[in-house]
């Protein structure tokens, strides 16, 4: 993470940079106002540097500019401010100074410049600079930060015109000199004119939305240039001082189109980050479901409001979101303020807030929004979803048509206000323009900047204008504006616009890897010819274009022939700002490559933006396939015939049969031969319509040569394709014309190998010597890898096997018979097939894995049968009695199998279930019993589905219990699991066995006691002694290593919710400290720690560390911290708290509260905070400004912390740090070490050795001489080779006056060293 300190320095000069002087210049102007003293503000311009950097290279340049930033900290005081402000501008600012001292000062800086020779090592030739400057002065000048900055840059303009190196002042400027510079500073147009009617009419919306409370939707339309920008711009401010409503606002653009919600989720952050916290009644209402739902689209806001996220990534029902918006929505708008929604540009809506939009629209009642959305009729096209007709009925609107003759005059007076203009210079702009705001701004730039209208001798003049002298269009007004720009400024206009409407200059510099004050230069130039503005407050890193409408046309008149590098250059600068997390931006990374026509990149990140938005599978095809149609593979891909096209069912299906039975039969079997060679036909027929045929999928879409087959096509081999392609990770299937039977043959039959190969499915095919079939394949997380082989036999073992959809099996109707004549053989199949899988898969439990794939595909059997209309009674009767074929065991697992999910209600395993004798049932019941992992609750819910109605259970309920009493049940447990009703047992009862009953028998018997009501009727008593001894028989059955330990989770886990919610500083604690206090002596409860507080790490540790309740976050984090697996799966959570957590640490620090246990937590999470620890004392943030022993001490106190850390660990960062910090911060690395009693870190000294600054190895020779180590003194001796004579010199005397027994041996050594003999005698005699 970026130290805060660094985003205010200047890389090339290490001076402060543009930003830091509008964040210092305002709150500096506060404190002169409240103690009465002057504020200077100096302008340096370099005179002719463009003609340097031009003839000599940016290298030399760079170096002229290191040189000038150091003449500018010579000649000044330490505690003035040096600021590099663009490129060859640099702003000084002088505080409490006399006013007679600044043209000293001023003067000297010019003089030294001037006397400065640069001597170019490449040219071979001397180079001389001279300097302009202006200044201005708080408070006679000006008294606000911008002001005195644009006076200061207005009197360097007037040095500058008075012949160059020199300085001026504020006082000496003039109309006449600046008079061009002012004029263009008047845009935009400072009111809004000729839109009264409009504006009211928003007016009257805003009124209506605040007394009905209900949502309505407006929309402002017009041509290009009409003003749609500026009136919706005005309309936030207008609403934005009223404190009744809350207004949020963004603009749409065209890379954000295809991803769900972009433009709603911009609202929102936009929004919520300016809030310091986010409205209490904001998720009020909200199940955990919807919660889930609404933070898988919006993780930032779980983190703002310190929520713990859902970590379940699975695909969410986009209604379940879109409900879950509104209701959010509905929440910010009625329980706190009516809000206003404005979006600009809105023709780029993405489609999917659209709909939502229009869901508001039309249901009035579901919030109090005020929607308004600009957009542009030109824009409106039908590759774009939005349509205005689809809001027809349930939306308003406002349109802006051109302004009329006494508007366009308006305008030019609100802009030349005191310029007197003649009648045929107004009726002039009217003809051309037509009345376009845009376009009249425009032209009024134009003719200023051609001189037509100028200032001279005290007034404004004019000259004539005829019509045929001025541009016909804005794109020929822009153009013509262009022209005065030099190459390098057409560049970075064009790099800007192809960012969008608003870019920041660290994207814009990072696209060409420039230097960020030459940026600036050109980007300051460009706002000063009204071209861009600043998007925020002043000094900011980020602009805008006038409209979006400009930025257009602007790209398109500079842009457009180097679109693809420009695009492709962008794309990677913004790879390499987020390499962090590319995911979050894949939607623009996939925008910009496709623009470059970087098929293969644009590819990769749509498939990124699938993946992250799983929740919208629909508009995650959509990405995919437009970068199908556009890729180069398109080019080959020849579209289909209607009727080639038809047969890709079949021909998928023959193929997939051909790799079936490449399973089942032998190698030479006709059957086998047959099916490939059929497969083949058909390949051949597909691939004489084209050279290449394409088999992509998409989820569970497959896409062939770029079409999606239609979801009219049912066939299951399709699916089961689709299944065999996803086990072996492979996203598509090429097959070339020129393919071979053989080549084919090799390919089947690696898809269903049932060895699975390590290489990878790519690899086998090029080993196997198919060149004519290619795939791309995909890479999947290891669970998906584990389930690939689960996955295929659940696929092809019962839906093609046991249905009998093989070639030579016979027609459906036929199979029901003979399914239930071979039940015994079927039995056998499965067996064996879940045998092989469970054999495959490494670490796990065989037998459970095998009773799950035969389950799981029994069940995929049920779902077929219904869907396909075969006689189901018949192949339920089959199924039943294979189901009785198997061996006991197998039986047992595979019918209990589906109560593992508390929410399957239904499934042929049940109906089958259902209809087996007596005896099976209570077999199956009393195996289930005796298995160690099983409790009540499933016991419950598997009784509750074999005996499913009252006869049955009546029947079947004294022969059971009187089993399971045989195995050991209790009474109570028989009970509970038959559901038989006793008479209720009152909260003592249930309290005295709690306390009473051994560990075993409790842990059994705890869903009988209901120990959640327990504790909250406790609760609510606010018995906490009882609560107590409740927790304390939890815990004390976790210390007996019961084997159904785990069991105890849930119960501990919900009793942990009720302490936070209802006993935070009581009960909460003392649950923790106990919790913590046995795991030492009992870390098998390891994995029920985790399920009792994973969930809640993130929130309680955040609370502990508001509330100071360091003691708690310790217990908590040294039992994740005993196991390398629990901490790194936390570790997002240390991660997002370790900033707060080492500034509580350097404010307690600073101000000498007890540091004991924050310093044990820091030693527990070692390397996730040890770097952010260092940097603290590194950068002194917090450190008030000359307070340089509070900061010695800082890093003293952080060197003890250090010295308690592996010592590896440390000097890996150390390493890193030296490597990467600015040559200042070197130091105070430096002084950290050299408080450190662990010598071992000498090593990481060893770099700056041989850095180019004398003092800071003066320091490194210095502090190497304080150890004793016999590293330390090998460092010595190595300097004292060096060509630094002085440095060497230094260093033996260093190492000459260690009096420890590591630097004698070494100086031994080396004295018998032939090498160095002569060199050392001397230095050391000395």
């Amino acid at each position: 993470m970026q130290d805060a300190n660094l985003i205010y320095i200047d890389e090339l000069t290490d001076l402060y940079n543009r930003r830091y002087l509008f964040t210092y210049l305002p709150k500096e102007l506060e404190m002169a106002e409240s103690q009465k003293y002057n504020v200077w503000v100096l302008m340096l311009d370099l005179d002719g540097f463009k003609a340097i950097n031009d003839t000599y290279g940016h290298l030399c340049a760079d170096e002229l500019l290191k040189d000038i930033a150091k003449i500018l900290k010579d000649n000044t005081k330490f505690e003035d401010k040096k600021i590099r402000y663009a490129g060859d501008e640099f702003t000084i600012v002088i505080s409490n100074i006399d006013t007679k001292g600044i043209p000293e000062i001023a003067k000297r800086l010019v003089d030294k410049v001037s006397a400065y020779r640069y001597n170019d090592p490449r040219s071979q030739k001397e180079i001389a600079l001279t300097v302009s400057l202006g200044i201005a002065g708080y408070p006679q000048d000006a008294i606000e930060a911008r002001k005195l900055v644009e006076l200061a840059d207005k009197a360097l303009y007037v040095s500058k015109q008075k012949g160059k190196n020199c300085f001026s002042s504020a006082s000496e400027i003039t109309s006449e000199m600046v008079w061009k510079k002012d004029i263009l500073e008047r845009f935009p147009c400072p009111v809004l004119v000729g839109r009264e009617n409009e504006f009211t009419s928003l007016k009257n919306f805003f009124k209506l939305t605040s007394q009905t409370k209900k949502a309505d939707i407006v929309f402002i339309s017009g041509e290009l240039g009409s003003g749609k920008s500026r009136i919706l711009g005005e309309f936030g401010r207008f609403i934005s001082a009223d404190n009744s409503f809350i207004c949020a606002q963004a603009k749409c653009a065209e890379k954000y189109m295809l991803e769900p919600y972009r433009i709603l989720t911009n609202v929102l952050y936009g929004y919520f980050s300016k809030l310091d916290k986010l409205p209490e009644e904001l998720f009020e209402g909200f199940s955990r479901d919807e919660l889930s739902v609404l933070f898988s689209l919006l993780p930032g806001l779980a983190d703002m409001a310190g929520l713990v996220q859902d970590k379940d990534k699975s695909p969410h029902d986009p209604l379940k979101l879109r409900d879950s918006l509104i209701k959010l929505l509905s929440n910010l708008s009625l329980k706190k303020s009516p809000l206003a929604i404005l979006l600009d540009d809105f023709q780029y809506v993405d489609e999917q807030t659209m709909e939502l939009l229009l869901c508001l629209a039309k249901n009035k009642g579901q919030a109090a929004v005020l929607i308004v959305c600009a957009f542009s009729l030109a824009d409106v096209s039908q590759d774009i979803v939005f349509k205005p007709e689809a809001f027809s009925g349930c939306g308003e609107a406002v349109i802006l048509s051109s302004l009329s003759e006494e508007g366009v005059k308006n305008m030019i007076l609100a802009i030349f206000a005191d310029i007197s203009l003649t009648v045929d210079f107004y009726d002039l702009i009217y003809r051309t323009t037509k009345g376009n705001p845009l376009f009249v701004e425009e032209l009024l730039k134009h003719i200023v900047e051609k001189e037509y209208i100028f200032y001279q001798r005290g007034q404004w003049m004019q000259r004539d204008i005829k019509e045929a002298d001025l541009p016909k269009s804005i794109g020929d007004t822009i153009k013509a504006r262009l022209e005065i720009l030099s190459p390098e400024m057409k560049d970075m206009i064009a790099k800007a616009a192809a960012i969008g409407g608003n870019f920041q200059i660290d994207l814009l510099q990072g696209i060409d890897s420039e230097d960020k004050g030459y940026v600036m230069d050109l980007v300051g130039s460009a706002k000063k010819i009204g071209l861009i503005y600043e998007a925020g407050p002043g000094g900011g890193d980020e602009f805008r274009f006038a409209t979006d409408e400009v930025r257009k046309i602007l790209f398109k008149v500079i842009g457009d022939s180097n679109t693809k590098r420009i695009y492709s250059r962008l794309g990677q600068a913004e790879e390499r700002l987020n390499s962090d997390n590319l995911s979050r931006i894949a939607g623009e990374l996939y925008y910009n490559f496709k623009k470059a026509e970087d098929w293969s990149k644009a590819e990769h990140y749509a498939k990124l933006v699938k993946e992250g938005k799983g929740v919208f599978y629909d508009q995650a095809v959509k990405y995919a396939q437009d970068v199908l149609e556009e890729a180069n593979i398109s080019k080959m891909l020849a579209p289909l015939s209607k009727e080639a096209f038809s047969r890709m069912p079949e021909l998928i299906r023959s193929i997939y049969i051909a790799g079936v039975n490449s399973t089942l039969y032998p190698e030479n079997s006709q059957i086998r031969v047959k099916s490939n060679e059929d497969a083949y036909n058909l390949l051949v027929k597909a691939l004489s319509e084209t050279d290449l045929l394409n088999i992509a999928r998409i989820d569970k879409t497959i896409i062939v040569n770029n079409k999606k087959l239609g979801k009219d096509i049912k066939n299951i081999f399709v699916d089961s394709f689709n299944s065999a392609l996803r086990n072996l990770s492979v996203e598509s299937v090429s097959f070339q014309k020129g393919v071979s039977l053989e080549e084919l043959t090799k390919f089947v039959n690696l898809v269903n190998s049932a060895e699975e190969k390590e290489e990878g499915f790519l690899k086998c095919l090029e080993n196997s010597g198919v060149v004519n079939i290619r795939v791309n394949e995909v890479i999947y997380d290891v669970a998906k890898k584990k389930s690939k082989e689960k996955e295929g036999l659940e696929d092809i073992m019962l839906i093609d096997y046991l249905m009998g959809r093989l070639p030579g099996k016979g027609k459906a109707a036929d199979m029901s018979a003979a399914v239930t004549t071979h039940a015994e053989k079927i039995a056998q199949e499965l067996e064996r097939l879940g045998e092989q899988a469970a054999n495959a898969a490494p670490g796990v439990d065989k037998q459970a894995l095998k009773a799950e794939i035969v389950a799981k595909s029994i069940q995929k059997v049920g779902g077929k049968l219904s869907a396909n209309d075969v006689n189901t009674d018949k192949y339920k009767e089959g199924l039943s009695k294979a189901i009785l074929a198997m061996e006991p065991a197998l039986r047992s697992d595979v019918l209990a199998n589906q109560a593992e999910d508390k929410d399957a209600d239904s499934g042929i395993i049940q109906e089958l279930g259902r209809e087996l004798p007596d005896e099976v049932i209570i077999d199956v019941l009393s195996r289930q019993y005796l298995k160690k992992d099983i409790g009540l609750d499933k016991m419950k819910r598997l009784a509750e589905r074999f005996l499913f109605n009252p006869q049955k259970k009546s029947r079947m309920a004294p022969v059971l219990k009187e089993k399971l009493t045989g195995l050991g049940a209790s009474k109570e447990e028989c009970d509970w699991i038959l559901g038989i009703q006793e008479r209720e047992i009152s909260l003592d009862a249930k309290m005295k066995k709690i306390i009473a009953l051994p560990a075993k028998e409790l842990v059994r018997v705890l869903p009988t006691l209901e120990i959640d009501y327990v504790v909250k009727e406790f609760m609510v008593q606010k018995d906490e002694a009882q609560i107590e001894a409740v927790m304390e028989s939890l815990i004390r059955a976790l210390e007996q290593k019961h084997p159904d330990n785990h069991l105890l989770s849930g119960y501990l886990k919900n009793m942990l919710d009720i302490f936070i919610k209802s006993s935070p500083d009581k009960l909460l604690p003392k649950f923790i400290y106990r919790f913590c206090k046995i795991y030492p002596q009992h870390r098998e409860i390891l994995p029920v720690f985790l399920a009792v507080f994973d969930s809640y790490l993130d929130r309680l540790i955040r609370t502990f560390l508001s509330a100071e309740r360091f003691d708690l976050m310790r217990d908590l984090l040294e039992v994740y911290a005993s196991d390398q697996k629990a901490i790194e799966g936390v570790s997002g959570i240390i991660n997002s708290i370790s900033d707060k957590l080492i500034e509580e640490f350097v404010r307690r620090m600073d101000t000498k509260l007890d540091l004991g246990v924050l310093t044990e937590i820091v030693i527990l999470l070692k390397d996730k905070v040890l770097g952010k620890l260092i940097d603290s004392g590194l950068f002194e943030g917090g450190v008030p400004e000359g307070k340089y022993f509070e900061a010695y001490l800082r890093r003293r106190v952080i060197a003890r912390i250090l010295d308690c850390m592996p010592s590896e660990l440390v000097l890996n960062i150390f390493k890193n740090r030296f490597m990467s910090v600015k040559s200042y911060l070197t130091n105070n690395l430096i002084e950290i070490i050299a408080a450190m009693e662990s010598e071992d870190i000498a090593e990481a000294l060893e770099p700056v050795l041989s850095g180019p600054d004398p003092a800071v190895r003066r320091k490194v020779i210095f502090v190497l001489g304080k150890m004793k180590s016999g590293r330390s003194a090998r460092l010595l001796l190595k300097i004292s080779g060096d060509k630094d004579k002085e440095a060497a010199g230094l260093a033996l005397r260093t190492l000459k006056g260690r009096a420890d027994e590591a630097a004698k041996l070494v100086i031994k050594a080396a004295l018998g060293s032939n090498s160095l003999i002569q060199a050392l005698r001397d230095g050391l005699s000395s």
